[in-house]
């Protein structure tokens, strides 16, 4: 469902940087990109979490920005920061 974290995908936190990490956020085993774990603003808020570039508070507060704004994203109770 857009708009929901895709848990199905876990991050691979093997980069040793959010830089590199971020960069792992999709798998490349074809001449394009297979494997997008990044496909809505909530995998994004939860990437950054999980990689500790926002506390619980700020992750949650990503997601009532952006679930006020009115734009489609999981309910805030549904980002999480949990790595």
């Amino acid at each position: 469902m857009p708009g929901q974290p895709s848990p199905a995908l876990p991050f691979e936190w093997v980069g040793g940087s959010p830089a590199l990490d971020f960069t792992n956020t999709v798998s490349w085993t074809a001449p394009e990109p297979t494997n997008e774990r990044l496909r809505s603003y909530a995998d994004l808020v939860r990437w950054t979490g999980e990689a500790g570039l926002a506390d619980a508070g700020e992750i949650r507060s990503l997601g009532r920005r952006h679930w006020s704004a009115g734009r489609r994203a999981s309910s805030p109770a549904a980002l999480s920061c949990s790595r």
